[in-house]
């Protein structure tokens, strides 16, 4: 009878999806990028799942960026990989076509689940051969956005933010500033690399066309769409006169005040806030370039992948279930202030409390298209910056900028599939 008691226990405990069931004491070990406000998240919620668990020991340890992706890449070389990594959306690709990381299991979500539960542009980067690899933590919102310095549009008349790209380029025209032939003061800044590649990007789509082949083994940059978009961009600099290209970062010409409007990510909306709060600001979508929807390419953001070779794959999988369920992604985005990929956590009050400014991405989300397999996304950012550049300064016409971003990015494609 007590045998019997005993199995039934068990029985109950693994139905029920309980870890504690395990009788040995298991440790697992996940890496992240540093960054104080996702490791504060990320040590909460860790110290929560281990309280329910306490046979499950999670050593958590962190690395500068650019050190983590290389020490990632070396771990899975030399056979020392962590069994859970929180993960770019650029790299989760590239280690599902290698084999590294485990897909996402069905019991914790199926393919039709994921789509059903994310926002398309926030999970594109993690599906290989129709499989998904990662549990997103957050969305990426490089287009979408423009940081706007109230003082400076009041002071030259603009009391309303713009809604169209019409308004938008009549608000910049205002508010530019020239002294000669330069620029001091931007209307409105569009440059860096993040921002010119998904603002071209973006054109492209508006304008109904693609840049992607149909089964995405080459890009189409030589078209019609491609070259209004191209212009569209190069026009702020020459027929508009409402900026200049520069190599500083567009968070540092916003808070030097040298533009009165900058097209950027709402992760900029935190440092801005913390390191000078005497700037009056608002955040606004961005309008589409046409009369159509605002469609735009979408980086998958951070996600949690589970090592291939990990001895404790249930367990893992069992952490990364509870890491993302609803409850604990709303505390890790509250924590980060970082937008949700969850479809339930749109315009979520707790989240909207503690960043008001939310409501940008919250109304362009469900725009958002996957971004592609980039292969090298370093180097198809690079490509683009280079091409657009040359354009906006005069050196190269449109239409060999737009020959040379697609002859590069396909010998760059070409290569990393070894053809």
């Amino acid at each position: 009878m007590r045998k019997l008691l005993g199995l039934f226990m068990v029985i109950s405990l693994l139905l029920a999806g309980s870890i504690g069931a395990y009788a040995e004491q298991i440790t697992l070990h996940m890496w992240g990028h540093s960054n104080a406000f996702f490791e504060q998240a990320n040590r909460d919620i860790i110290a929560a799942y281990e309280a329910l668990n306490p046979n499950v020991k999670i050593i958590y340890e962190t690395f500068p960026y650019d050190t983590f992706l290389q020490k990632s890449l070396t771990s899975f070389s030399v056979g020392e990989q962590p069994d859970i990594l929180e993960m770019s959306g650029r790299l989760i690709m590239s280690y599902a076509k290698n084999g590294l990381v485990e897909p996402v299991p069905a019991e914790l979500m199926t393919t039709e689940e994921m789509e059903e539960a994310f926002f398309e542009g926030a999970i594109g980067g993690y599906k290989h051969n129709g499989v998904y690899y990662a549990m997103p933590r957050e969305s990426n919102f490089e287009y979408g956005g423009i940081l706007a310095n109230m003082e400076i549009l009041r002071s030259v008349g603009v009391e309303t933010l713009p809604t169209t790209w019409d308004e938008l380029i009549e608000a910049a025209k205002k508010a530019t500033i020239k002294r000669g032939n330069l620029i001091s003061r931007h209307g409105f800044y569009l440059g860096g690399g993040d921002a010119t590649v998904y603002y071209l990007l973006a054109f492209i789509l508006q304008n109904g066309g693609e840049y992607w082949n149909e089964d995405q083994t080459a890009v189409n940059f030589t078209t019609p769409e491609a070259k209004k978009a191209l212009q569209e961009i190069v026009n702020l600099t020459a027929a508009h006169q409402v900026m200049a290209r520069e190599t500083t970062a567009p968070t540092d010409i916003f808070v030097q005040q040298r533009a009165a409007m900058v097209a950027i990510g709402s992760w900029a909306i935190s440092f801005v806030k913390s390191e000078y709060p005497e700037l009056e600001i608002a955040y606004f979508p961005t309008p589409s370039v046409t009369d159509a929807d605002p469609n735009y390419a979408s980086q998958s953001g951070w996600g949690l992948v589970v090592s291939k070779d990990t001895p404790h794959q249930d367990v893992a999988w069992d952490f990364v279930k509870f890491a993302t369920s609803t409850e604990q992604a709303r505390h890790f985005l509250k924590t980060t202030m970082n937008i949700p990929p969850n479809k339930a956590l749109m315009s979520d009050p707790e989240l909207l409390e503690v960043n008001p400014y939310l409501e940008v991405p919250f109304k362009m989300m469900p725009y958002g298209r996957p971004l592609g397999d980039l292969r090298n996304a370093q180097q198809f950012v690079r490509i683009i910056m280079d091409a657009v550049d040359a354009a906006a300064l005069g050196q190269i016409s449109i239409d060999q900028a737009l020959q040379n971003i697609e002859a590069e990015i396909n010998q760059m494609i070409a290569e990393a599939d070894g053809r």
